[in-house]
């Protein structure tokens, strides 16, 4: 594989291509060309890539190019990164015009995280194919360094390894290898998972809803941001799109047929998330002029004010984790039989369920959830979760002690967890903001 110097990234005025010009330019001395529809949208993705970058840590060149030069920037290529609507239709159009104009050695990749790589090169020759590769980023990527890798038996093992190394090695990613299948591994867990937080909000619409289950499920829970707020960040359209794609061909054993329905009143108005400022949550123009942050009432159906809850087990967990120590914190949790705490375990238990289960059909290794999840989500990792709790024995415990908690491993053994967990270490006080080293 030739050295990377010069790259081209189509859809380089999305959220995706332009953190990942962002990082290239800050990252290595390389030329980059910004390939948009039109060079007025290439120009204002580098104009905002150099004000988001102090001048004198931009190390790369970027050049503002559109879609009718595309003869004058591929062939000058090592590698193409894809970045352009999430559309079947759309990558292969992109895919067809670029062919042409690629060297022999030129590498191929798409930031995909909803198509299957033969999906998305089905209808193109086996020169084609060997040059494709899947390179998933996660977004932000200055704060998520997770990059899925996802190679087919086209591809030439050698130069695979290379080109995954140029991630790993040059641009500081944490890079794992997944299986060809919808959502890859840590969008096919976080997928599964959040939509079952979702439809947990539904059912305790009365006793506060989303904004009770995103209390439920706070920092101390080890994760930067709560389920809810996730989806909000994610975006309601790009979330369900990917819980469709990752329904179709998952064979966990959940309600993958079923979504909340506030999540289709919401899409209806418009009211994707954090990107349209409404969503699950709501950033709202005051008449002072200020702005105060809302969630929407699945009551009601109108935006009202966060409530603060106060949780017993919260308080003695955050309290632990102020002193640093992780095992007790959960430990005192696996103990507690409130409403509340059984909530907090219910989903936590899921959570490690379809983390186990998923890595089955999409990981090569174990060891990958650990990375997928706190490299990609800020989530800290199912299998040190399984630790925390015990091991397979104290999550034994916990299920015959209630029946929702059988119910959240009605999926999977418990016994099994015994190889599927991992020893905490000091850096993973950082998934819980309370926590003290």
């Amino acid at each position: 594989m030739p050295e990377i110097k010069t790259i081209a990234i189509i859809g380089a005025n999305g959220t995706v291509g332009s953190q990942v010009a962002r990082l290239l330019v800050d990252s290595l001395d390389v030329k980059v060309f910004l390939v948009c529809r039109t060079i007025e949208k290439a120009q204002e993705a580098k104009y905002r890539i150099q004000i988001s970058l102090l001048a004198n840590r931009i190390l790369g060149t970027m050049i503002p190019t559109d879609f009718s030069c595309l003869h004058k920037c591929i062939s000058y290529c090592d590698w193409v990164f894809e970045s352009v609507a999430e559309d079947l239709a759309i990558k292969r159009e992109v895919y067809r015009q670029v062919i042409p104009f690629l060297l022999p050695d030129t590498l191929v990749s798409t930031g995909t995280s909803s198509f299957l790589l033969s999906q998305l090169t089905e209808s193109f020759g086996e020169d084609f194919k060997r040059r494709f590769y899947g390179t998933h980023f996660f977004n932000p990527p200055e704060k998520l360094a997770l990059l899925e890798f996802i190679q087919t038996d086209s591809n030439d093992p050698k130069v695979s390894i290379a080109f995954e190394s140029f991630f790993k090695l040059q641009l500081g990613r944490s890079t794992i290898n997944t299986r060809d299948v919808h959502g890859f591994l840590a969008n096919r867990i976080g997928a599964l998972f959040l939509n079952e937080a979702a439809l947990l909000a539904e059912q305790y619409a009365y006793q506060g809803g989303i904004g009770y289950i995103d209390a439920l499920m706070g920092r101390f829970t080890g994760r930067s941001l709560p389920p809810l707020k996730t989806i909000d960040y994610i975006g309601l359209d790009v979330f369900t799109a990917m819980y469709d794609n990752v329904s179709k061909d998952t064979k966990f054993l959940c309600r993958k047929s079923q979504q909340p329905q506030f999540f289709v009143q919401l899409k209806s108005k418009g009211s994707f998330g954090r990107k349209t400022c409404r969503g699950l949550y709501a950033q709202i123009n005051m008449p002072n002029g200020s702005k105060e942050n809302r969630v929407y009432d699945l009551v009601t159906k109108e935006y009202s004010f966060i409530q603060t809850y106060e949780f017993p087990f919260v308080t003695r967990m955050i309290g632990l984790q102020l002193q640093g120590d992780l095992f007790s914190s959960f430990h005192s949790l696996a103990k507690s039989d409130d409403e509340e705490s059984l909530l907090c375990k219910y989903l936590l238990l899921r959570y490690i369920t379809i983390s186990r289960y998923i890595v089955k059909e999409a990981a090569y290794n174990d060891s990958d959830v650990d990375a997928a999840m706190e490299d990609g989500y800020a989530w800290i990792s199912p299998r040190k979760l399984v630790f925390l709790f015990g091991g397979g024995k104290g999550i034994q415990e916990m299920l015959t002690s209630n029946e929702l908690m059988k119910r959240a491993f009605k999926d999977v053994d418990a016994a099994i967890l015994e190889t599927f967990q991992t020893p905490t270490i000091d850096t993973d006080l950082r998934f819980f903001s309370h926590a003290r080293k």
